[in-house]
């Protein structure tokens, strides 16, 4: 991960993308994103997730990762606020406004997306104008000053892995 509280929310039921997922399932979020802003926040930091809604296997919007997946990163409210430019940038987005159990409720599950959250705004692009591999964490290395290290097979930041369980574990033994 390219910086540190870099997360991954995986589902049990297989799809390929979160708008695929049950409404039961699309609703936990909001309570599993609560959890780990929790457990690893700092005062100033927010929130912001996103995803790529591929719709099969191989796909350049899935990133090589053929199950959905949603992630999430906490960080500085100064950096985040950069990424989500870049993203607006990045993106020929729709601009809404959701809780985040309910950022899902817009999408189309038959349609390839993007789809980011922060502070209870939404950006999506649908159906995907531009399939590229890694598309977010392109803006997001660019965001990080290292814009050339955004591919996670050539760049994996296996110390900002190591950073995100450690930061997690304190906190839930912290909030215990």
């Amino acid at each position: 991960m390219i910086v540190p509280n870099w997360f991954l929310v995986v589902p049990k039921v297989h799809s390929f993308n979160f708008g695929q997922q049950g409404m039961g399932t699309r609703e936990e979020l909001s309570s599993i994103a609560s959890s780990i802003f929790e457990a690893v926040s700092k005062p100033g930091d927010e929130m912001l997730a996103f995803e790529h809604g591929a719709l099969r296997a191989g796909s350049n919007i899935g990133c090589g990762v053929d199950h959905a997946h949603l992630h999430i990163i906490v960080s500085s409210r100064n950096f985040l606020a950069c990424v989500w430019d870049g993203m607006s940038e990045e993106l020929d987005a729709c601009d809404g406004a959701a809780p985040i159990g309910e950022m899902y409720n817009g999408v189309l599950s038959e349609k390839p997306y993007y789809l980011a959250w922060m502070s209870g705004k939404t950006l999506l692009e649908q159906p995907a104008k531009n399939e590229v591999s890694q598309r977010f964490r392109r803006v997001i290395a660019s965001a990080a000053g290292t814009p050339d290290s955004w591919n996670y097979r050539e760049h994996p930041f296996y110390d900002n892995v190591l950073k995100t369980i450690s930061n997690f574990h304190k906190g839930k033994r912290q909030a215990a």
